[in-house]
């Protein structure tokens, strides 16, 4: 059990060293969540209780509409949940003369909530070393016209400007826009026509406003036409207040 806590301590400390703390204390409250949960998860053997102590924990994530892995340890565990729990409580606030700034919201466009094109690839530079590829692709095995990327439990305060900046590589002609939606609405927020860097493993940085949103759980869908090759393959994308427009 010793190796378990030493390898839960070493995963605890990665996650609280990898926030984006302009103040750790900015996010203090999350940091208890995860400390909590993960130490339930750090006891757990194989015995009954353990066992239902397990379930237990799991009953919490499902409160948070956070799927839960079938297979891995307890140590295992413990490294997905956080990472769930950070991307999907990726909002952090910070306290500066009794006001109240949002730091925006980051995740990685590998792990969409729903898909119809794309797939997982490893890459060097990418800022998780995987990116959503061959998005869109047409070639022999995929006669596909179009595809999309559903990300969801987006919770922003209100904002006049919503600005998103897009990670990516691109080694295919600039043909097919991307389409930015929120939420159900009929008309895109954003046409994004993405430069070439040259290689696909060379990531260049895009950003657009996306127009004015109120406080809440929102969603985020990106649309493409399918092209030889892919429009793109995609890193990450971080939402905030555009305070500039």
């Amino acid at each position: 059990m010793s190796d378990n806590n030493d390898q839960f301590f070493r995963q605890l400390g990665k996650l609280i060293s990898s926030f984006p703390g302009k103040s750790i204390t900015t996010s203090i409250s999350l940091v208890v969540f995860i400390f909590t949960i993960s130490w339930k998860l750090a006891k757990i053997t194989t015995s009954p209780a353990g066992l239902r102590e397990l379930a237990a924990v799991e009953a919490a994530y499902r409160d948070h509409s956070i799927e839960i892995p079938v297979r891995g340890n307890a140590v295992d565990k413990i490294a997905y949940f956080s990472k769930a729990i950070k991307e999907k409580y990726s909002i952090e606030t910070t306290q500066s003369n009794s006001k109240t700034s949002w730091l925006g919201f980051k995740r990685e466009f590998e792990y969409p909530d729903e898909s119809t094109a794309g797939k997982m690839i490893s890459t060097e530079n990418a800022s998780s070393k995987r990116v959503l590829g061959e998005f869109v692709v047409i070639n022999d095995d995929n006669n596909s016209k179009s595809g999309y990327l559903l990300y969801k439990n987006i919770i922003t305060p209100t904002a006049n400007n919503l600005g998103i900046k897009i990670r990516y590589s691109k080694h295919t002609p600039t043909m097919e826009p991307l389409l930015i939606y929120i939420d159900d609405e009929k008309e895109p927020r954003a046409f994004v026509y993405l430069s070439m860097t040259h290689s696909w493993n060379a990531f260049l940085e895009h950003t657009t406003n996306l127009g004015a949103i109120s406080a809440g759980n929102h969603s985020i869908k990106f649309f493409t036409k399918a092209q030889k090759y892919g429009v793109a393959y995609l890193d990450s994308f971080w939402l905030f207040e555009d305070i500039e427009k």
